[in-house]
């Protein structure tokens, strides 16, 4: 190597090449060739090189000035970090150590809260001797009441119960306030920093709680671990409590009490640097110390009670830097003699040398500079982001996909800028993300490696990418140079993990089964959807196959054909019986798919299914619904029709026996064939009465009427093995009810009555009686009731059953034969009729269901066209008369002229009602049918009312009172008559509507038809 090679290292290297262009080839030889003389060349270059020797020496001495000044202010700024360090970081994180402590341990809140002192000592002191193994210098623990009183010191577990409104203002602002405070503060024990936090248990404000550190200790420990004199001063007016009682000896200044012994050196400082925040250098017996003010005591007001002035020894450094410019000059003029020595002795070797020592350098250069940009080729071919941070944070490099994914354009955006305010000042969650909780400053101040897995960085336009990062220290033979940073954008992990998720929640949550299985069909998974149909739980079915569920109703070929499905890829759906851990049978609907993997190979099963056993039940209780609803259409329409026949054989019959003499075999004859007429005619509104869908209307009921209807369909449906016994009290009050749903009761009862002697026979016995609850006093009668009772010798209920006898669904009977809905209805309706519902039964010895119901008071009479007198005079006016069958016409015209009516008769109703169009003052009464082909009775009621308001109208229907029906009343129908009509009622109908039409009221006789 060159001799110059050592001066090279040191000095600028252009500034030592700045005569010798940059050798290339034959440019050596002309530098040569230039130099005509030895002796010419030797001085000049001693020359040049007593001048690069002089730039050299000032160089180095402006170098070490500079180094030395770094290096105090580097010391500087280390003794400002742990001093804004420990007053920013060592005692605000116990504010948040206290709410941890709470929220972690929940017992030291409630024990506080409890005022038990022995149990809050106890759950506290894990939490106050880890805190003191953690800091030495954690001294204070004590819980605080609402009132001002100490509840428990853990430092002084004995001494509690005194009041420190007075003098601890701190804690008399936290009652106050109910929030948390902290500041430094004194008291007999001398300087402590304290962090005082409320305590809530349910929103309720029970105390606070108190941490405290001392704070001499921590400024001795500052003193100590940077090795730097440190003295300690406070405000005078906060001094005065610690001054009485700590002993040590100190010396106002001012405003101020400063703690130190050396009083030469406090001189050396003016009373208003204890106010300064700013840096000055004094000398002190022989050395240099450079002086920092940091005022760390803050009260909890945030106002300055004091703080610690550090003493920088900044002697050895000045020292050094003076001592090195004369060894600088030295070295340098040796150097210099020698170097001209050395070019008077072999100028031209050392020319040569120096040339081809400068080549090899500018080749290396080159190499470096071919190596940077292969290396920077590299970084910038990679798609991971990659930047560089210097020992501040600055950034020193970045690739271009760092540039890409934060959207800036030209490194020059990023390089020189501190990147952590740029890229990363925020968490996720958008709150403020201080550098020095930023892990990522932890490896270019720490040297500490660091890999992140979930972050953020922002974006030049604002976004925010979510990243995992690597931060890799830089060391330099043992210094710290900076770190490098590799990151990736995580985006679509964090989507494909929100995904899993949302796919996880919402499996979890479905109302349906889901079953996973392997290839074998070992289950893999249920979710909770499965547990609670099946009763079994995931732990009871993992690893077993789903024939657990299996009920035996499905062939083997079911199960082949579900098998051989999904092991070839295709969807199975079906309806499928299984068995639930409790042995019930349940039908499920169930979709069946295999799982497929990236290469869509067949790697497992999934099953999702339904629990359908109620919608199934439901339906078949709609298509029996449906089954009885079309029966009772039909049994309507047989019993209409049966009823114009009626008409016809009664009516007839009736004007025969007017007719008749009263004595005579043709007369008996005729009274048995209206006897038989109103058996038919009984026995038609009874099926009328059965189909005739539930009407809302309540009215003064015969209850014995009502049994006595049920009784007679009762003995045409069951078995003759079965006696049906009828014990009725005609004279019964009336009750207030609906005739539909107490016939709907009684049916209920009866059937299922039949139901349980169906198979041995029994007696039936259905007793409606008068009876009376009990008075308020003794020997007062209560109110008056209506009882109905049903009893069987049938097989009887045991205890447990009738517990659930009226709840919907239950049922003793098989499948098919009963809802589960006859007894509840029963208990439904009877409580809407205020009645009351018992039941006694044991097994092997029958059942009794006893019902009462109050009377109803306000009875009303007999209608009036039932016990009417026959008309015995004629009437008068003209009836259009008009009925789809021909001998209802016949019949109604015979028994209105009979009475002197005039009447015109129509088959047809549109005929009629052109007949009544053209002469509509000719009428004096409308008598129509309700149900005819073409124009109903209700149209041609519209339109007779259309043309003349004031007809009178009766119809004649063949259903069981339709005087409710909304329709019929609002078309204007004044009087109705059921099917089959007898003369009687016929003629007292006409005579009320045609007096009320205008006429003459006819004379009426007192006899009964």
């Amino acid at each position: 190597m060159s001799p110059l090679s050592g001066v090279d290292s040191r000095t600028d290297h252009h500034s030592a090449l700045c005569h010798f262009p940059a050798p290339r080839g034959g440019d050596q030889l002309a530098c040569v060739v230039f130099m005509n003389e030895k002796k010419q060349a030797i001085v000049l270059l001693s020359l040049v090189l007593a001048l690069l020797v002089s730039l050299f020496l000032y160089h180095v001495q402006q170098l070490e000035t500079r180094m030395a000044d770094l290096v105090i202010e580097s010391d500087a700024r280390d003794l400002n970090t742990t001093m804004q360090t420990l007053q920013k970081y060592s005692y605000a994180k116990y504010a948040e150590r206290i709410k941890n402590l709470l929220l972690s341990d929940p017992r030291i809140a409630e024990a506080f809260a409890a005022r038990d002192r022995e149990r809050l000592q106890a759950v506290s002191r894990i939490k106050y001797d880890s805190l003191r193994r953690e800091n030495p210098y954690f001294h204070i623990m004590q819980f605080h009441l609402p009132e001002g009183t100490t509840f428990l010191r853990m430092h002084r577990p004995a001494f509690f119960g005194d009041t420190l409104t007075g003098r601890r203002a701190m804690v008399a602002e936290v009652h106050r306030k109910r929030a948390p405070v902290s500041g430094f503060g004194f008291c007999s024990d001398g300087l402590f920093f304290r962090v005082i936090q409320p305590v809530f248990v349910d929103k309720e404000y029970v105390g606070a709680v108190e941490f405290g550190i001392r704070g001499q200790e921590v400024v001795a420990a500052i003193r100590e671990n940077l090795e730097a004199m440190a003295i300690t001063f406070f405000r005078a007016h906060a001094w005065l409590k610690a001054a009485r009682t700590s002993g040590r000896h100190y010396t106002e200044v001012g405003d101020f009490v400063v703690l130190c012994d050396n009083r030469a050196l406090l001189e050396k400082l003016p009373a208003s640097f204890y106010e300064e925040q700013h840096d000055r250098v004094i000398a002190h017996e022989g050395r240099s110390f450079r002086v920092h003010n940091h005022q760390i005591f803050q009260d909890h007001h945030g106002e300055s009670i004091g703080g610690v002035i550090l003493f920088q020894d900044i002697t050895a450094a000045l020292e050094k830097k003076q001592a090195f410019f004369w060894r600088a000059v030295l070295v340098s003029l040796l150097l210099f003699l020698l170097s001209a020595a050395l070019l008077y002795v072999s100028f031209e070797r050392i020319l040569r040398s120096l040339l081809g020592e400068v080549a090899t350098r500018q080749k290396k250069e080159v190499e470096v500079e071919e190596r940077e940009a292969h290396i920077r080729l590299l970084l910038n071919s990679t798609a991971e982001g990659i930047f560089g941070l210097d020992n501040e944070g600055r950034c020193t490099f970045v690739n271009r996909s760092c540039l890409e994914m934060l959207g800036y354009e030209h490194e020059e955006e990023l390089l020189g800028v501190t990147l952590h305010d740029l890229i990363h000042y925020s968490k996720p969650d958008g709150s403020e993300f201080p550098m020095a909780e930023c892990p990522m400053c932890r490896s270019y101040h720490g040297g500490q490696e660091v890999c992140i897995d979930d972050e953020v960085l922002w974006c030049k336009d604002g976004r925010a990418i979510p990243v995992c990062y690597h931060a890799y220290p830089i060391r330099q033979e043992g210094r710290l140079l900076g770190s490098v940073v590799s990151f990736s954008d995580i985006t679509r992990r964090k989507q494909a993990e929100y995904d899993k998720e949302r796919l996880t929640a919402a499996i979890e949550h479905a109302a349906d089964e889901i079953i996973i299985t392997d290839l074998n069909g070992s289950i893999e998974y249920v979710n909770p959807a499965f547990e609670q149909v099946t009763g079994y739980s995931r732990y009871e079915v993992m690893g077993k196959a789903p024939s657990v569920l299996k009920s035996g109703r499905h062939s083997e070929e079911f199960y082949r054909d579900l098998w051989e499905t999904i092991s070839a890829g295709m969807v199975w759906s079906s309806r499928i019986i299984n068995r639930i851990k409790d042995g019930t049978l349940i039908e499920e609907d169930a979709v069946i798919s295999p799982i497929f993997d990236g290469k869509g190979r067949i790697i497992g099963y999934v099953a999702v299914k339904r629990d359908v056993t109620d919608k199934v039940r439901m339906e078949e209780r709609l298509r029996q619904a449906n089954k009885m609803e079309s029966l009772g259409t039909l049994a309507g329409a047989i019993a209409h029709d049966f009823n114009n026949i009626l008409n016809g054989i009664i009516g007839l019959t009736s004007l025969s026996l007017l007719e008749t003499e009263a004595r005579g075999k043709i007369a008996a004859n005729l009274n048995e064939i209206m006897r038989t007429g109103e058996t038919a005619k009984e026995l038609v509104r009874q099926i009328l009465a059965f189909t005739r869908k539930e009407s809302s209307e309540y009215k003064a009921l015969a209850l014995q009427d009502v049994a006595k209807d049920v009784v007679k369909l009762l003995r045409c449906t069951i078995s003759g093995k079965i006696k049906i016994v009828e014990q009725l009290d005609g004279d019964c009050p009336a009750i207030w009810g609906n005739r539909s749903q107490m016939h709907q009761v009684v049916m209920n009862l009866g059937t299922n009555a039949y139901q349980a002697m169906r198979r041995e026979g029994g007696v039936l016995t259905v007793t409606v009686s008068q009876c009376s609850e009990p008075g308020a006093w003794h020997g007062e009668e209560g109110r008056r009731l209506v009882r109905l009772v049903i009893s069987d010798t049938g097989c009887g209920m045991a205890p447990e059953v009738q517990k659930h006898i009226f709840e919907p669904y239950f049922t003793t009977k098989k499948e098919g034969e009963g809802t589960g809905f006859g007894l509840a209805t029963v208990h439904k309706v009877v409580s809407a009729h205020h009645g009351t519902i018992d039941v006694q039964s044991e097994p092997g010895q029958g059942t009794t269901f006893t019902l009462t119901f109050p009377v109803h008071e306000e009875q009303q009479g007999t209608a009036a066209d039932e016990t009417a007198p026959l008309i015995t005079s004629e009437l008068s006016g003209h009836v259009l008369f008009v009925d789809d069958a021909a001998v209802n016409v016949m019949l109604g015209q015979e028994i209105l002229q009979s009475a002197g009516c005039r009447v015109t008769g129509f088959t047809d109703s549109a005929q009629a009602l052109e007949a009544f169009r053209q002469e509509p003052e000719a009428f004096d009464l409308l008598v129509t049918d309700h149900v005819m082909p073409g124009l109903s009775g209700v149209e041609l009621v519209s339109e007779v009312k259309r043309l003349r308001r004031d007809i009178p109208v009766l119809m004649i229907t063949g259903y069981d009172d339709p005087a409710h029906d909304e329709e019929l009343n609002q078309c204007g129908i004044d009087q109705f008559l059921a099917k089959p009509i007898s003369v009687k009622r016929l003629l007292v109908a006409a005579a009320f509507l045609l007096a009320d039409a205008g006429g003459a009221a006819p004379q009426q006789d007192r006899k009964n038809e």
